[in-house]
């Protein structure tokens, strides 16, 4: 696991906003611009290596700065 806590937590944050100073082709892009009930909503949805798909990404994406 990447992370020490639950990951769909972290992609609950990551939801929110991204914590990089740039976005660059972020998979999360488009859901940040629906109702936050909405982003919780799809992030629920997901299979388990979805998340753990985007949180590699993020995690590749953070570790390029």
């Amino acid at each position: 696991m990447l992370y020490d806590i639950e990951p769909k937590i972290v992609l609950f944050g990551l939801l929110l906003g991204c914590s990089l100073p740039t976005e660059r082709e972020c998979p999360l892009k488009k859901y940040r611009l629906l109702p936050i009930e909405e982003r919780l909503e799809w992030a629920r949805s997901l299979a388990d290596d979805e998340v753990k798909k985007i949180l590699e990404y993020h995690t590749k994406c953070y570790n390029t700065l």
